[in-house]
C-alpha cells in the first residue's frame, strides 16, 4: 500500500491524494482531512458506522431479505416432496391448489353434468342422493390418490391379459350412456313424481368409476406433490378438496334443477333435459377415444 505524504505548510501543487479540480490549502490540518475523505471515497471501509458501511450493511440486509422470500417457496417445493410440509405452510401453498382444483372439478365433466342432468329431471330434493353418492365417490378416489397414489392413472392395472383400466373405462362409459337416456326420456320433473331417480349407489358407482376423477385428480394430486406430504399437510389438504368436491355437485345440481323449474313449459323442459342428456354422452368420447 502507498505510503501518505504529510502535507506541509509551504507545499504549492496538487497533493498526490487530492482529488482533481479541489482547491489546494496551506492548512496542513485542512490537507489531512481531504486526503483522509479522499481514501475513504476510494477504499470504503470494509465494517464501520460511516456512509458507505451503512450501505453495505443495508444491501446486505437487502440480499438477506430476497433470499428469505426464495427461501420460503424453496421451502414449500422440498417440503411438499420430501413430506415434512406443516399445516403452516399447507395454509401458503393452498390458493394455488384450489385454483387447480377448481378449474378440474368445475369444468363439465361425467360427474358434474350427471349431477345437473339428473337434478333437472327428477329435482333437486330425489335427485340429491344420487349426487350424494357421486361426490363420496369422487371423494374416496381423491382419498386413495392423496394416501400415496398419486402415479395411479399413469400405472398399468392388469389381471391376467385383462386391462383393468380398459374394463374400468368401458364399464363407466356404458352407464354413462345410460343415465343419459333416463335423463332424456324423463317426464318433466313437476309430471315425473312417478318415475324412479336414480339412487345413492348409482352416483357412488359412476364416482368410483369415473375416468375423468382418476386422470384429473391424479394430475392434481402428482403436480402439487400431495401424496409426499406430511400427515398433517396431506389431512388439510384433503379436506379442502373433499370440501371442494361436494360443493361443485351440489352447485351443477342447482344448476340443473334451477333451469328445469324456471323453465315451466314441458317441451321447454324436455329440451333441456336432452341438452344436458346429449352434453352427458358427449363425455364419453374422449373415454371411447383412448379406448380404441
Amino acid at each position: 500500500m502507498p505510503m501518505r505524504r504529510e502535507a506541509l505548510a509551504d507545499d504549492s501543487g496538487i497533493h498526490p491524494l487530492q482529488a482533481v479540480g479541489e482547491v489546494d490549502t496551506a492548512e496542513p490540518m485542512t490537507a489531512r482531512l481531504l486526503a483522509s475523505r479522499h481514501l475513504h471515497e476510494v477504499i470504503p471501509p470494509a465494517t464501520g458506522h460511516g456512509g458507505n458501511g451503512h450501505s453495505a450493511r443495508t444491501g446486505h440486509r437487502a440480499s438477506q431479505g430476497f433470499k428469505t422470500a426464495t427461501g420460503r417457496h424453496a421451502y414449500r417445493e422440498r417440503a411438499w416432496k420430501e413430506g415434512t410440509m406443516t399445516v403452516d405452510a399447507t395454509l401458503g401453498a393452498l390458493p394455488s391448489l384450489i385454483v387447480g382444483a377448481l378449474a378440474l372439478m368445475g369444468s363439465p365433466g361425467p360427474a358434474t353434468v350427471g349431477a345437473a342432468g339428473t337434478a333437472a329431471a327428477f329435482g333437486l330434493r330425489r335427485a340429491f342422493p344420487y349426487v350424494a353418492g357421486s361426490a363420496v365417490g369422487t371423494i374416496a378416489v381423491l382419498t386413495v390418490l392423496v394416501a400415496g397414489a398419486g402415479a395411479l392413472p399413469d400405472a398399468e392395472l392388469r389381471w391376467g391379459r385383462v386391462d383393468l383400466a380398459t374394463v374400468v373405462i368401458v364399464v363407466a362409459t356404458g352407464y354413462l350412456l345410460w343415465l343419459s337416456w333416463r335423463i332424456a326420456t324423463a317426464p318433466p320433473s313437476a309430471a315425473g313424481e312417478q318415475a324412479l331417480a336414480p339412487r345413492f349407489v348409482s352416483g357412488l358407482l359412476l364416482g368410483l368409476s369415473n375416468p375423468k376423477a382418476y386422470l384429473a385428480l391424479g394430475a392434481l394430486v402428482s403436480g402439487h406433490g400431495l401424496s409426499g406430504a406430511s400427515p398433517a399437510g396431506a389431512t388439510l389438504a384433503l379436506a379442502v378438496l373433499a370440501t371442494l368436491v361436494a360443493l361443485v355437485h351440489l352447485a351443477w345440481a342447482v344448476a340443473g334443477a334451477t333451469a328445469a323449474r324456471a323453465l315451466h313449459h314441458p317441451v321447454v323442459a324436455r329440451g333441456v333435459n336432452v341438452a344436458l342428456a346429449l352434453l352427458l354422452a358427449a363425455s364419453t368420447l374422449p373415454l371411447l377415444a383412448d379406448v380404441l
